[in-house]
């Protein structure tokens, strides 16, 4: 078999792309679904006693979330001084894309409520083959992507009132993302998570 360097460069990109803690996310969500456990906290309290590493090993995304002048600096605020965290859309663009993720002009973006994370994605989001959308979970300062192909829109519950939107909301305490009123797993499509 024929060495291929474009193939050792993808893979290159893809490692780096990936953090530790998403690897374990993908694995441990799979393997313990549906049982009742916040796969997603018990990482964030142990995985530096079960990896230790020193911030020069780190990647970009776990050495920003130990250095809090470095996350304040990338965000405009300092994460412990306890002011709301609401970054406008043009805000979260420039901040995903300093984290190599490019969105597309038109995109979601919605913020945690007391229940649920809430959108209305008009219905022209969906002549594209991805629906791109982004959650800000405030409390962690972490956005979370997602790349949800557009075929998706035959499961997502519209909006009454209004019926060229869509009423998605995703409950703030499950691991899986998943849609209150449609029952769609939005794990499914998660992309990468960014601290900010």
């Amino acid at each position: 078999m024929e060495y291929n360097m474009n193939m050792e460069e993808a893979i290159r990109k893809e490692i780096n792309a990936v953090t530790c803690k998403q690897l374990m996310l993908r694995y441990l969500m799979g393997k313990y679904h549906g049982q009742g456990v916040n796969v997603e906290k018990i990482i964030d309290q142990y995985r530096f006693d079960v990896f230790p590493v020193s911030v020069g090993s780190l990647n970009q995304d776990e050495a920003v979330a130990t250095q809090p002048s470095s996350v304040g600096a990338m965000c405009g605020t300092h994460v412990n001084s306890g002011a709301s965290f609401k970054p406008s859309k043009p805000e979260v663009r420039r901040i995903l894309s300093q984290n190599a993720i490019q969105l597309p002009w038109e995109f979601t973006f919605a913020h945690k409520g007391d229940i649920a994370y809430w959108a209305n994605p008009n219905e022209k989001l969906f002549n594209q083959p991805y629906w791109h959308l982004v959650l800000l979970d405030d409390d962690k300062r972490i956005l979370h992507y997602f790349k949800v192909p557009s075929e998706i829109r035959s499961q997502l519950v519209r909006r009454h009132d209004l019926p060229h939107l869509f009423d998605v909301q995703i409950d703030r305490y499950d691991v899986n993302f998943t849609d209150i009123r449609s029952g769609v797993r939005f794990i499914c499509y998660y992309v990468n998570s960014v601290n900010c």
